[in-house]
């Protein structure tokens, strides 16, 4: 078969669920760069006077580089074959088989479906209240004392992991949570998750890819003139920060 890192758009779709692809770092930004979902800030067009846009991100940090999983995980071949690296990674490490797998929304929901599957176990629902906050759908049938697996797209300092944590150990404290997040890119600096009086956290990524980050007193990019915008806001903030240095 062809190298990842040498096809099209259209072999990378044609590409069946059950090929045998092992993704590295150089094969997942290869995919995200073909399908235009990775974004890089780009310096050379600043220093010529286009400083356009920069990532907030969900932290509310500042960032000169962004993955937007969606674009890649909404093709089901793509996103089976990154589910089924997952699932090879976290067994590789020989770790207890959870009892669930739940995807954290928005981002991973059908990613978790996917490694669930994969796994032979049941996925859990996570969705969001009308307040924002996370909870899981028919968990009157959990048994107490399973254990879940959580699985997130992407994760920088943690943010949106720590409050899943929160929020499912605080309704739902019968349920045991692994102390792992399984992870397509794992874009910061950190080994681990902190998360309270819930422990620590380690992060079991399929790839480790440092993008900087800042908190905006001292972003290098607000400086220069350019302006924050959360890129997943909407679709057409996403267009406007790809866009923003032409």
């Amino acid at each position: 078969m062809k190298s990842i890192v040498n096809m099209r758009r259209d072999e990378l779709l044609d590409l069946s669920p059950d090929a045998d692809v092992a993704l590295g770092k150089d094969e997942l930004l290869h995919i995200f760069k073909t399908f235009n979902a990775f974004w890089a800030y780009d310096n050379e067009a600043a220093e010529a006077g286009r400083v356009g846009m920069h990532a907030e991100l969900k932290s509310g940090l500042c960032s000169n580089g962004f993955f937007y999983s969606k674009i890649v995980l909404d093709h089901p071949s793509l996103r089976w074959i990154i589910a089924s690296n997952l699932v090879r990674q976290y067994q590789l490490k020989e770790l207890v088989k959870p009892d669930y797998v739940a995807g954290i929304p928005k981002g991973a929901k059908k990613l978790g479906q996917d490694v669930a599957e994969i796994f032979g176990v049941k996925n859990l629902d996570l969705i969001k209240d009308p307040e924002g906050r996370i909870k899981v759908a028919g968990s009157e049938n959990i048994k107490a004392g399973s254990t879940l697996l959580l699985v997130e797209d992407f994760t920088s300092t943690g943010t949106g992991f720590k409050e899943t944590v929160i929020e499912i150990k605080g309704r739902y404290a019968h349920l045991n949570i692994l102390p792992v997040e399984l992870v397509i890119l794992n874009r910061g600096d950190i080994e681990y998750i902190p998360v309270g009086e819930y422990g620590l956290f380690d992060i079991l990524a399929l790839v480790n890819h440092r993008i900087d980050s800042w908190i905006e007193e001292d972003c290098p990019l607000c400086e220069k003139g350019s302006k924050r915008i959360k890129p997943k806001s909407s679709e057409q903030n996403w267009e406007l920060l790809v866009n923003s240095q032409n």
